[in-house]
């Protein structure tokens, strides 16, 4: 298998808030069950494969995303390998959970 095949696309997601502006609308109170459910069970991901040149790489590449509490470093809290299928462009999407 060659190195493209072996290719391994790692995304880190971080995980924070963003301050309101005073004009903007409150959110609208949660109820105690949206309140204690948690994160969600799987989220959408999409996004480009390139090879070491930059150019789309379509096909098949196995992708290993990451889940990191720091922004470099650290054990990893959350791993998932995915097989996906790129379009002509190397775009994909995927649903990860």
């Amino acid at each position: 298998m060659d190195a493209l095949c072996k290719t391994i696309l790692v995304i880190i997601l971080m995980l924070g808030t963003a301050g309101t502006a005073a004009s903007q609308t409150p959110p609208s109170p949660q109820t105690p069950q949206e309140a204690t459910a948690g994160p969600p069970r799987a989220i959408a991901m999409s996004g480009t494969l390139v090879d070491a040149s930059g150019q789309p790489r379509p096909g098949q590449a196995a992708l290993i995303f990451s889940l990191y509490k720091e922004r470099q470093g650290g054990v990893a809290l959350w791993v998932e390998t995915q097989n996906v299928e790129t379009d002509e462009r190397g775009r994909y999407t995927i649903w990860l959970g």
